[in-house]
């Protein structure tokens, strides 16, 4: 990994519904999911999305998170030169 852009954190605290899976490989700008917030469940839920190309190595398996908890894991392809 070269850096915090692989990973993908919860921004607050609330209820996370992913749209990937593990294994997957997402793009740039693709939905990772929806964060709802159980204290105002008549907000919209916030999208949060993947800021780079890879494939998903890790993702979260618990719904409940906190903010800046990790929801996911991309790794890319890189050079060694």
């Amino acid at each position: 990994m070269q850096g915090a852009q692989h990973y993908v954190y919860a921004p607050h605290a609330g209820v996370f519904e992913p749209a990937f899976a593990l294994n997957d490989d997402v793009r740039a700008g693709q939905l990772a999911g929806r964060l709802f917030d159980p204290q105002a469940p008549w907000q919209a839920p916030r999208d949060i999305a993947f800021s780079g190309n890879g494939r998903v190595m890790c993702a979260r398996t618990f719904a409940r998170v906190e903010a800046g908890d990790c929801i996911a894991l991309r790794a890319a392809e890189t050079s060694l030169v």
